[in-house]
């Protein structure tokens, strides 16, 4: 893991840099982008915003997999069963991935503070980054992309978690940084479970779930 960086190719360097660069040009936007959010609040979009906060919400995301894995089992769909034990796992991943950064990042939100520097650590009460919200959606929305390959079915996922992303800005929870930040881990989440990234030469976790097994393991 800790010497991939000397295996990284020209394509792998590229992918690196563009992601600080953007990582860097969100931290810059990051006071812009809420007084934004704040100078065009309105009650309409408090709304909205309240089923956005919803679809993100951790006891929604296990309410749909219950919903969705019942439903390929009565109808025998296969497919649908896998995609809910995947988006399971990856929400499982990205969960502990978020709550860890959270307590250690001790950020805080921009609703309590006009500081986007304010990074208080493990001492800190701060939960801002990253955004949990966004990233379950995004998790959710990445592992359905991934399982299904109809061409209305990315747009719509991606813009349910995007609906998710614009609500944490109107409510002033997150600063922009959090937001894209729960994105990428989301996004990122999945794919590692699904197989399709490796994350410093390490594959995703596989969850062992069976009626005399209980476990994860990790591929190097």
């Amino acid at each position: 893991i800790f010497t991939a960086p000397l295996r990284f190719d020209t394509t792998d360097w590229i992918k690196t840099g563009a992601f600080l660069a953007a990582a860097g040009g969100a931290y810059l936007g990051d006071e812009h982008v809420r007084r934004f959010f704040n100078d065009h609040r309105t009650d309409t979009g408090d709304g909205v915003a309240s089923a956005g906060y919803r679809l993100g919400d951790s006891k929604t995301i296990l309410g749909g997999v219950a919903v969705a894995y019942a439903a390929g089992y009565a109808v025998d769909d296969y497919k649908l069963r896998d995609t809910a034990l995947l988006s399971l796992q990856a929400w499982a991943l990205t969960g502990g991935i978020a709550e860890a950064t959270k307590k250690l990042a001790g950020r805080e939100r921009p609703g309590y503070t006009d500081d986007k520097t304010q990074f208080d650590g493990w001492n800190g009460s701060g939960k801002s980054f990253f955004s949990g919200h966004v990233a379950n959606a995004f998790t959710v929305a990445a592992v359905v992309s991934e399982q299904y390959d109809e061409a209305w079915v990315a747009p719509v996922a991606y813009g349910l978690a995007g609906l998710v992303a614009w609500s944490r800005l109107n409510d002033n929870k997150h600063w922009l940084t959090d937001v894209l930040a729960g994105a990428a881990i989301g996004i990122t989440s999945a794919k590692l479970i699904n197989g399709r990234w490796r994350v410093f030469g390490v594959h995703g976790p596989r969850f062992l779930l069976g009626p005399n097994e209980v476990g994860a393991s990790l591929e190097f």
